[in-house]
């Protein structure tokens, strides 16, 4: 059985694709812009998280595990900035910009000591735990 870590709740099934569409809206991205940061900024990660084993985040990039896991954790974030943008007309298209940037900065997140960073590393464990079952069965 999966953990839900692992996998998208409902909400997440139904407002996924409208979540996406208003940050791409309030940011002036395309989709193409929303998903190449979105995987750059994973893979990033993975570089802050377990740089000192660069096989090792090879191996994980592969996993589908690992993308589902990082989508689910991105999901959690946009829907909680989303509220905020909504908020903050007076900011700039650029200003918004770089508040998203700024919450979904992988440095951050892969830091253990900050409380982000944190519930970030029990959700990557967690992951991790299921990748290394799926290669042993």
């Amino acid at each position: 059985m999966k953990s839900p870590v692992m996998t998208h709740n409902p909400m997440q099934n139904d407002l996924a694709p409208y979540l996406k569409s208003l940050i791409c809206h309030m940011l002036g991205w395309d989709e193409l812009q929303y998903g190449d940061f979105q995987y750059q900024s994973g893979c990033l990660y993975l570089q802050y998280y377990i740089s000192k084993d660069p096989a090792a985040i090879d191996e994980v990039l592969q996993h589908q595990l690992y993308w589902n896991w990082w989508k689910s954790e991105w999901f959690d974030r946009d829907y909680v900035l989303a509220g905020t943008l909504l908020k903050c007309d007076n900011l700039s298209m650029n200003e918004k910009r770089m508040l998203y940037q700024k919450w979904h900065d992988a440095r951050v997140l892969a830091d253990e000591c900050s409380p982000v960073g944190s519930i970030m590393s029990n959700g990557y464990k967690t992951m991790i735990s299921e990748i290394i079952k799926s290669e042993v069965l």
